[in-house]
């Protein structure tokens, strides 16, 4: 799918009726653990990164869906008597909340 199709279509049942699959399989969310060091030695001037964790070890979800939380995608909203109601249809609020 084109990336001008994707951002313009604003209904994921439409997105998803489009999609064609190439039969591969892709990561979309990796827990990384372990060893860990910084790639700076000391932090780059006017920042605050840090160079070096306390225990070594790294314990990190890496997550390659930019619009994991963009609410076209996992929420649909809808007017209540005045009042906006927001129903999940994906999981990604569920997800987030059990990764932290």
């Amino acid at each position: 799918m084109d990336s001008t199709t994707y951002a313009m279509t604003r209904d994921a049942k439409q997105l998803a009726s489009g999609f064609a699959s190439r039969n591969q399989q892709h990561v979309l969310a990796a827990r990384l653990s372990g060893k860990a060091s910084s790639a700076f030695l000391t932090p780059p001037e006017g920042s605050d990164a840090l160079t070096s964790l306390s225990d070594g070890e790294l314990n990190a979800i890496l997550i390659a869906d930019t619009d994991v939380l963009t609410d076209r995608f996992w929420v649909s909203q809808s007017n209540f008597f005045g009042q906006t109601i927001f129903t999940p249809f994906a999981n990604n609020g569920d997800f987030l909340t059990n990764a932290v």
